[in-house]
């Protein structure tokens, strides 16, 4: 079960290979990094409750009434 899991957790290679031919390792580190930070605070405000910002009004999906 670990190794599955752990195979879950990683960039299939076909997408790393499509990254590596644009972006540098550096580059796609942070990248990494950054959808993770991103992911972590989305999951934060979600859990929270956070008040959708008003400038996100027009993204919600139908039926979502937060902040209506």
């Amino acid at each position: 079960k670990a190794i599955r899991r752990q195979r879950q957790m990683c960039i299939r290679d076909r997408i790393y290979n499509k990254l590596s031919e644009r972006f540098s390792t550096e580059e796609i580190v942070l990248l990494i990094a950054f959808a993770g930070i991103m992911y972590a605070t989305n999951l934060f405000n979600t859990v929270v409750k956070v008040p959708l910002d008003e400038v996100l009004y027009k993204y919600r999906k139908d039926g979502d009434t937060r902040n209506v």
